[in-house]
């Protein structure tokens, strides 16, 4: 059945997240988007017509066209796309040049906060006229000197049954990032509050490779943790590579 029906319709993959054909690849991704893309490829480039109105997503081989190779690296496309998923940005496309059109909902950085010694925040905004620093260093300089930290023992077991036993030092951080219309208005922000984790060796799997293990993460707080309960939750729950 599937020698025949590649034979008949050139069906190269039928699965849950696609279904692609020689001349046709349908995807179920929602989103927007109407364009006439020119892709690069082993036999010189062709073009196909990117249709994704809401559901579902198509690309159609037009082989009637003249091969070309395009101008980018990878492709020329004409026309626009926008990601409802996200929905923060509209891309405008004419051959290799793409013109971005942020949308007034797009979340955008804010301000980021450490928490001090003393249960204060340490602020780093946006901008100047919000009661940024101007100068980045600046604000390292704050939370180093004047910022909370907390250091507790941390133990990672591989995969193989070594234990590794480190010293975690963390802070509290919040992010938060607002409406892009409405920088001015706390309504609709989004705030993340995390641990920062600097660990006192390399943790994980890569430990002691060329590559490296992890030596600093984040990790997300929940609602009426303490830092050290973050830690402690991340101690069970997180795998290092």
């Amino acid at each position: 059945m599937t020698a025949l029906a590649y034979r008949w319709f050139g069906l190269l993959e039928c699965s849950r997240e696609m279904l692609r054909f020689t001349w046709l690849e349908v995807t179920w991704r929602i989103g927007l988007a109407l364009a006439l893309i020119n892709f690069d490829d082993d036999d010189g480039g062709h073009y196909s017509l990117h249709i994704h109105l809401i559901w579902p997503n198509i690309y159609l081989r037009l082989p009637f066209l003249p091969r070309r190779a395009p101008k980018d690296d990878m492709l020329d496309r004409w026309g626009f796309s926008l990601d409802i998923d996200s929905g923060s940005s509209l891309h405008l496309n004419w051959g290799a040049c793409t013109k971005i059109v942020h949308m007034p909902w797009a979340l955008e950085f804010y301000r980021r906060s450490v928490l001090a010694k003393d249960g204060a925040w340490l602020h780093d905004m946006a901008s100047a006229r919000l009661g940024g620093l101007k100068d980045w260093q600046t604000f390292r300089d704050q939370v180093e000197a004047n910022g909370h930290k907390e250091t507790h023992p941390y133990t990672y077991t591989l995969r193989n049954g070594t234990v590794q036993e480190r010293t975690a030092t963390i802070t509290v951080e919040e992010w938060e990032h607002r409406r892009r219309w409405l920088m001015w208005c706390p309504w609709f922000a989004k705030i993340r509050k995390s641990i920062d984790v600097r660990f006192s060796g390399e943790v994980g799997e890569r430990s002691g490779s060329w590559k490296g293990g992890t030596i600093g993460c984040g990790y997300d707080m929940q609602p009426g943790e303490s830092p050290l309960d973050t830690l402690r939750r991340m101690e069970r729950e997180r795998a290092f590579r």
